[in-house]
């Protein structure tokens, strides 16, 4: 039996001020949606990646040729990280349901 391989993707929350939109931007692979609600928004992202890694079913690394997110997005994860102890900062980790696949959301 093949060990399942987990796939951890940390993820940039942000709502948009503007048109109310909540968008998410993965991190270590450019992997992006956008919703009206947070509760939409994490269905959509999760069901993207789902999308890729069926797409690349049985590569040994499915998301490998998905690249990671631009150098800003991880500048702001980082600063993010770094002021963790903000209360307008939440960190939560959420799973797939998908055994072998889990999602960490960052909010801001």
């Amino acid at each position: 039996m093949a060990k399942e391989k987990k796939i951890i993707i940390h993820v940039l929350v942000r709502k948009c001020a503007t048109s109310h939109k909540w968008f998410a931007q993965g991190l270590e692979h450019d992997i992006v949606a956008q919703a009206d609600t947070l509760k939409l928004l994490e269905r959509r992202f999760i069901a993207t990646v789902l999308a890729y890694v069926h797409a690349y079913t049985g590569k040994s690394e499915p998301l490998k040729e998905v690249k990671p997110a631009p150098k800003i997005y991880w500048n702001i994860f980082r600063k993010l990280q770094e002021h963790d102890r903000n209360s307008k900062t939440k960190a939560f980790p959420k799973l797939s349901g998908t055994s072998g696949e889990a999602v960490f959301l960052q909010a801001a």
